[in-house]
């Protein structure tokens, strides 16, 4: 979710794309400083905001104003 919060409109629904997969793989391999396990964080499908609606668009269409 967090994922879809901060990239959802350039990664959300676009299923398993590079920038998508770049973003999770930089994720993992800081959780690897920090002395995190990878298998701690989730699996792939729940890192991916791949099938989700991007969760607060940046672009709402024309406005009637």
């Amino acid at each position: 979710m967090t994922m879809n919060i901060l990239y959802g409109d350039q990664v959300g629904r676009q299923g398993d794309i590079d920038p998508m997969n770049n973003i999770i793989s930089h994720y993992q391999y800081y959780l690897d400083l920090l002395g995190v396990g990878r298998e701690q964080a989730g699996s792939h499908e729940n890192l991916t905001c791949a099938e989700q609606v991007p969760f607060n668009p940046s672009y709402t269409g024309s406005s009637s104003s």
